[in-house]
Parts: structure tokens; C-alpha cells; sequence
């Protein structure tokens, strides 16, 4: 065999992902397969290089996005704020009035 072509099996470690991906993969003509004999698919180390790079890229793309950062004190205590201002400021009334009634 060739070094520069991988049998099925090798391009799944490769690559790192299951059999259904890659057949995935193939289907949507990202990477194609050349057929030796007519019956055992290779594919090109190259294409697979490329390929592979491209997936951990979106792989690193997509944890930068789902990645967050832990809100600061004071981001906390202005969202803390702003979802319960009305409860804080109604509970202060109340207790106001109570004051002014039972003194």
C-alpha cells in the first residue's frame, strides 16, 4: 500500500471520529474516496490532513463560542438587581408603612 493512502479504518483513527461520521463525511463529498480493486476504499492523506484541520478548527470554533466566562460581583449584583427590584422596593414600602402605622 501506499503511504500516501488509508484504508477505511485508518482514516477513522485518523480523523478520530466513528464509522457513521465519516460515512457522513463522504456522503456530503468532504472528503472522497477512491476505490483500489473496485471493492476497498482508500483515501488520500492529504485530503484526510485537510479535512482533519478543518474539523478541529470548528471544534475549537465552536468551544470558543459555548465557552462563558463567570460573571463578576458586580455584573451579578446589577442582574440580581434588575430581575428583583420590584419585590425589593415593595417589601421596603410595606415595611415603611408598618413603621409609620405602629410607632
Amino acid at each position: 500500500m501506499s503511504k500516501g493512502l488509508l484504508s477505511f479504518h485508518q482514516a477513522l483513527e485518523y480523523l478520530g471520529v466513528n464509522r457513521g461520521e465519516l460515512k457522513k463525511l463522504i456522503k456530503e463529498k468532504r472528503i472522497t474516496p477512491y476505490k483500489i480493486g473496485g471493492t476497498y476504499l482508500r483515501f488520500k492523506r492529504e485530503d484526510l490532513e485537510n479535512l482533519r484541520s478543518h474539523l478541529e478548527r470548528k471544534a475549537k470554533k465552536a468551544h470558543w463560542l459555548t465557552q462563558k466566562e463567570e460573571p463578576v460581583l458586580i455584573e451579578r449584583i446589577v442582574d440580581f438587581w434588575y430581575f428583583n427590584d420590584l419585590y425589593i422596593l415593595s417589601t421596603l414600602i410595606i415595611l415603611f408603612l408598618l413603621f409609620i402605622i405602629f410607632r
